[in-house]
């Protein structure tokens, strides 16, 4: 028990840091890349930010997230909402997530006090 103690204070070995640097550096890439396209497409800063903010969330624990991300941004390319590419959204009053796809009218932040 003590050496499985001791195993779990043990510092990250460095190939673990180089990989998990590497890892952080093409989420950034992949983010900022993500970014410039959507503003080059028209989207406002603030919303091409956030958007990208959503759709990274959404694939970031999958296996092949980089090839689901660019499959999101397409769809975002295209105009489709954040809402639906990400599939559920949350609303205040609810403790779950509410799921959006189409024909599913979106939530809006202004409606949650209602």
């Amino acid at each position: 028990l003590a050496s499985l103690a001791s195993a779990s204070r043990r510092p990250l070995g460095r190939r673990h840091m180089v990989r998990a640097r590497a890892e952080a550096q093409e989420l950034e890439e992949a983010r900022r890349a993500a970014i410039q396209e959507l503003r080059q497409a028209g989207l406002e800063e603030g919303e091409a930010v956030a958007s990208v903010r959503w759709l990274l969330q959404a694939v970031q624990a999958e296996e092949q997230w980089q090839q689901r991300f660019q499959e999101a941004i397409g769809r975002r390319l295209r105009r489709e909402p954040v809402q639906y590419i990400v599939g559920q959204w949350p609303f205040y009053p609810l403790k779950t997530e509410l799921l959006v796809r189409p024909p599913v009218l979106i939530p809006r932040p202004e409606t949650e006090e209602l």
